[in-house]
């Protein structure tokens, strides 16, 4: 139990450091946009945006998935019991 619970943990040390990587890197490209008078670089905006939703997606369908284990192997274990009781 004490590896799925790190293993959470770390999917959502994962997310706390993807967000707070877009939280600077947001504040730098407005600021590099405010001091050279609007030169955007858009294609690496897109990039990196795209990066971060593909991991951060990545870390959903993992945690989606274990959870479904984790109730297939409740629901597996909660039949077994049944069948030896009758």
């Amino acid at each position: 139990m004490n590896e799925k619970k790190n293993g959470s943990n770390f999917l959502k040390s994962v997310v706390a450091c993807v967000l707070i990587f877009l939280l600077i890197f947001t504040s730098v490209v407005l600021y590099l946009f405010y001091k050279t008078g609007g030169m955007e670089p858009s294609t690496l905006v897109a990039a990196v945006f795209g990066a971060t939703v593909s991991e951060l997606s990545i870390c959903g369908w993992i945690q989606k998935h274990k959870i479904q284990a984790s109730k297939d192997a409740t629901d597996t274990d909660a039949e077994n019991g049944e069948d030896d009781r009758g």
